[in-house]
């Protein structure tokens, strides 16, 4: 094409009132979509109804142990409790401001006593979550001892609770939704700037531009901000986890404990799956049960993996003295 038609289409490209429009409208959607999420958490509008189904009073009063477990002062931190139908918590909001109440859901299996309890619940796959509800259950590949242990593992110890719903209490104190829904965005202002004046480094060396040079660095500056962005989100998912396990951890040996055994479980939980999925398993979880990690996955790990936690919340169990151990043991 000739450098006439090129300009004529860079400058479409630099019209600064269009040019904006489209660049507000991007970040503002951007800001939109990753704030409701963080705003609002899985199951929040979907909460567990059916037989059996767990009292919120149960749920507020586990919820308000873990508080005092914390150190949290009553009216200090506005959480209310949900019931959800995820095999883990799940929470949205944060503490800054003063503005509004933080959520937590607390799975329902969290009530069940037994697998004969979890087994009146169909469990149903969603995304890289198993959930629980009442709807109609995903076709197993192999019906065998496998769906037993995908049942076993749903039933966990008050410390294993206490120390998965801490772990949301520091998420929400510690204001993390804010920076998960800021910092992706931010990067749209990077793509902005990169795909917009980029291409003005091509005119800079006096020969003819194609049509084509100007697209290439378009996509390039657009490709190379998606790329950062992913690599932030997730160091920062890594970094939330870290820290969040290791402030339920600290609270007493009771919780660093409660902490293995839930990583154990998780693990547990997705050996299952990889078996009952089938090929589909496989491709999603190693044989410890891990996550696999991959950058570009649909189902990407949200920080370290279950080995990695419970080796460091090992570390901080081995860290608390005999004296702490006998305090807490009777707690």
């Amino acid at each position: 094409m000739s450098s006439a038609f090129a300009h004529r289409v860079t400058k479409i490209i630099y019209n600064k009132t269009k040019r904006r429009i489209i660049a507000g409208a991007l970040f503002s959607g951007l800001i939109l979509k990753n704030s409701l999420k963080h705003i609002f958490p899985d199951d929040f509008f979907f909460p567990f109804y059916g037989f059996a189904s767990p009292s919120l009073m149960q749920a507020s009063k586990l919820l308000n142990q873990v508080k005092r477990d914390a150190g949290i002062k009553p009216g200090e931190l506005h959480t209310t409790p949900f019931i959800a139908r995820t095999t883990d918590v799940v929470s949205a909001g944060f503490s800054a401001f003063d503005l509004g109440q933080s959520h937590i859901g607390i799975p329902c299996s969290y009530f069940c006593d037994s697998v004969e309890e979890i087994s009146r619940m169909d469990i149903c796959k969603s995304k890289n979550l198993s959930r629980l509800s009442l709807s109609k259950p995903v076709v197993f590949e192999k019906i065998d001892e496998s769906e037993v242990k995908l049942m076993k593992s749903l039933l966990l110890s008050d410390d294993a609770k206490r120390f998965a719903i801490a772990r949301h209490l520091s998420y929400i104190q510690r204001n993390w939704a804010i920076y998960q829904s800021l910092i992706p965005s931010a990067f749209v202002i990077v793509g902005y700037f990169t795909s917009i004046y980029s291409p003005k480094l091509l005119f800079l060396r006096g020969v003819p531009v194609s049509l084509k040079q100007i697209l290439s660095m378009v996509f390039a500056g657009a490709f190379l901000s998606y790329i950062l962005c992913k690599l932030t989100k997730a160091a920062l998912s890594r970094k939330i986890n870290q820290l969040a396990d290791i402030d339920a951890a600290k609270i007493s040996p009771r919780y660093a404990i409660g902490g293995v055994e839930l990583f154990n479980k998780l693990g547990e939980t997705n050996q299952s799956l990889r078996v009952l999925l089938g090929k589909k398993g496989e491709v999603m979880y190693t044989a410890d049960g891990d996550v696999k990690q991959g950058l570009l996955k649909p189902f990407d790990p949200v920080g370290p993996s279950f080995t990695d936690r419970k080796k460091y919340l090992n570390d901080i169990l081995l860290s608390f003295s005999e004296t702490d151990h006998k305090l807490h043991k009777n707690l």
